[in-house]
């Protein structure tokens, strides 16, 4: 019977022998990178294929991928006992993972190959998105976090996914009112949708503590102006060369407190406020909750109100 996307948590490891460029753009959630052909010999062999013929890329294509084979045996594969049940996808399910899986069947584990390889997983999370902090990005134009590229597209949507296929849809999911965009990531329509469809609980925290806490969150400013300058210089359009140059003259003070209060209070509430009378507009089945403690022992109580009251 042909093993799919739907059959991934029956196996003892889900293993990639794409590239490792191909790798890294996006896989399957878990999986190891044990690649038959590096990135440039898969571009070796792919130029072969369409300048010469598909024979002379084959026999060159089977000596790289039987060597890189070998060095997996070696080195991923020389401890696992007899009972070690992998299973193995490509590109589209075709000759890469067929020739690991054949050998490892040969020796005698479990190996089974992805019907469709990476191509029918893709299809699987797109179609699992319609029906249903992986951004790297925390949503605004300060959102960037520091030392972190956002991933690509297609892993972003393969954590939600991931995320999605583990909660129990028995009890409730909570999650941020949260814009289309977070960085240079979108979030998959259909999940956008039922965001803005669902129940919301709307929190009500004094400025003072909202200061505090952003304040901590964004610490990683507080060590460069320079940086939170050239980002508030982007909001010179929509809010004026005077409000921007006010902003940034507490940064280079660093007032952080203040720069805090002034953003909220000009910017991002009034922002925020406008998002969420288009996208999160109130309703009489809205429920309501305040706290001014955000310290850890705070918000964890205020989660245990939360879940109790739902």
């Amino acid at each position: 019977m042909p093993v799919t996307v739907a059959d991934l948590p029956a196996y003892t490891d889900i293993i990639d022998v794409r590239s490792p460029g191909e790798f890294s753009e996006d896989h399957i959630p878990g999986a190891v990178n044990l690649p038959v052909l590096d990135d440039a010999e898969r571009e070796r062999v792919g130029t072969l294929y369409k300048q010469i013929s598909s024979f002379e890329a084959k026999k060159v294509g089977a000596a790289l991928v039987s060597r890189n084979i070998a060095k997996h045996l070696d080195a991923w594969f020389i401890d696992k006992p007899k009972s070690y049940r992998p299973l193995v996808y490509c590109w589209r399910g075709g000759s890469r993972s067929g020739s690991l899986t054949h050998v490892l069947q040969k020796i005698g584990f479990g190996a089974v190959q992805l019907e469709g390889g990476y191509k029918a997983y893709r299809r699987h999370v797109v179609a699992e998105l319609d029906r249903e902090a992986l951004a790297a990005h925390r949503g605004s134009l300060l959102g960037a976090l520091p030392d972190q590229p956002q991933p690509s597209q297609k892993s972003f949507e393969s954590a939600i996914w991931f995320a999605l296929s583990r909660f129990d849809s028995a009890h409730p999911v909570f999650v941020e009112s949260e814009s289309k965009k977070i960085g240079a990531l979108r979030v998959p329509d259909a999940l956008i949708t039922a965001m803005r469809a669902s129940i919301c609980l709307r929190l009500e925290v004094p400025l003072a503590a909202r200061v505090r806490l952003l304040t901590e969150d964004y610490m990683h400013f507080l060590h460069d102006p320079g940086t939170i300058n050239r980002q508030l210089a982007y909001l010179t359009p929509l809010r004026g060369n005077e409000t921007v140059a006010t902003w940034q003259t507490l940064a280079n003070e660093r007032a952080w407190p203040e720069l805090v209060t002034a953003l909220l209070d000009q910017h991002y509430d009034p922002t925020y406020l406008k998002s969420l009378a288009k996208n999160y507009a109130a309703s009489p089945s809205d429920q309501l909750f305040h706290t001014d403690d955000l310290s850890a022992s705070g918000l964890q109580q205020l989660a245990r109100t939360i879940l109790a009251a739902a």
